[in-house]
């Protein structure tokens, strides 16, 4: 009896002890909620895995496109591969390209996780470019933002093998993804702008046609300002680990990377959509705000149905079809 007590006893400790080491050592370094925020998001590499439920047209779609799966771009870095999806028969040696990059808070996700979205997106007659990135807190910032670069720059040197057109192109990102899109496609339309960050801009900004927007991070400065708790410590966290430093908000870094404040007439055509609980609502909607002041053209869709972080990926949903069906249209338009 008196040795089952102890077990109970030791147990309950371990129980009491973890939680308050977690965060003791919270208080000093950013790695282990970045890593329990990684664990979150699915980890990385080949175990993570696009789960989201399908559409039904989707198995039609997949025939229609031809998978690269990880093309080496950046040979120096374990991160440094992308898939690259190429429609299949559209009669044309060269198809509109859409470069993509996936979320999570900058320390977790992977190209993988939205796999099948890419594909369907290719079966319309682009040339997909889904990449992957260098995480914090092994890498920091602007580390992702040079990849960006280097995957442009792979893709340009190998366009005629993926049949892709680099004159008209897309950028699009979710989460954390759109805030590296956002901030990269600044730098290739804004010369002041790429001054400033101090990375040169190599995609020549008449090329760049649009930007997509999904559930994207436009203001750095509110990440930790979700109206859930337990994601506002671990994004907290994530911005230390990304930005190198504890009190990241009042860096000038933080203060370069916020999409909003910093677009102006020169900002590409642009579509915003999000969900309105546990996300970034409020930053896609300001910035389409700013963006309509200056004239650059925005489409929105922004639901009244309770939609998390990320819908769009669910084809489950009738709000994640109409908004496939928008973006649809949105890259039509403006690819055409």
């Amino acid at each position: 009896m008196k040795i089952a007590k102890r077990i109970a006893l030791a147990v309950l400790s371990l129980l009491i002890a973890i939680p308050l080491l977690f965060f003791g050592i919270g208080a000093f370094s950013p790695n282990p909620a970045a890593y329990l925020t990684r664990l979150a998001f699915g980890g990385i590499g080949e175990s993570v895995q696009d789960t989201y439920p399908k559409t039904a047209d989707f198995s039609r779609m997949s025939a229609q496109v031809i998978s690269l799966k990880d093309e080496v771009y950046d040979s120096g870095s374990s991160f440094g591969k992308m898939d690259i999806y190429k429609p299949k028969g559209t009669g044309s040696p060269k198809n509109p390209t859409l470069f993509w990059v996936h979320g999570g808070a900058f320390v977790g996700g992977d190209k993988n996780g939205i796999s099948n979205y890419m594909i369907m997106l290719a079966s319309q007659g682009y040339v997909v470019v889904n990449l992957n990135y260098d995480l914090a807190p092994e890498s920091k910032y602007p580390s992702p933002l040079n990849q960006i670069g280097k995957a442009y720059r792979y893709v340009e040197e190998n366009a005629s093998d993926y049949g892709a057109d680099l004159t008209r192109i897309v950028f699009g990102g979710d989460s954390a993804g759109g805030q590296l899109v956002g901030q990269f496609v600044n730098m290739q339309v804004d010369k002041r702008y790429a001054e400033e960050v101090g990375i040169p801009a190599v995609v020549n900004p008449d090329y760049i046609k649009a930007v997509v927007f999904f559930s994207a991070l436009l203001d750095v400065e509110k990440f930790d300002e979700t109206d859930s708790s337990v994601s506002n410590y671990l994004f907290d966290k994530s911005a230390w680990a990304y930005f190198g430093k504890k009190d990241w908000k009042d860096s000038k870094e933080v203060q370069q990377a916020n999409v909003t404040g910093n677009v102006n007439a020169k900002y590409p055509p642009t579509y915003l959509t999000d969900g309105n609980t546990g996300s970034f609502q409020t930053h896609g909607e300001e910035l389409s705000r700013q963006l309509k002041e200056v004239n650059v053209p925005v489409e929105t869709r922004f639901y009244s149905a309770s939609l998390g972080h990320e819908y769009q990926f669910d084809m489950s949903r009738e709000e994640s079809q109409d908004n496939y069906r928008a973006v649809s249209d949105f890259l039509a338009k403006h690819l055409e």
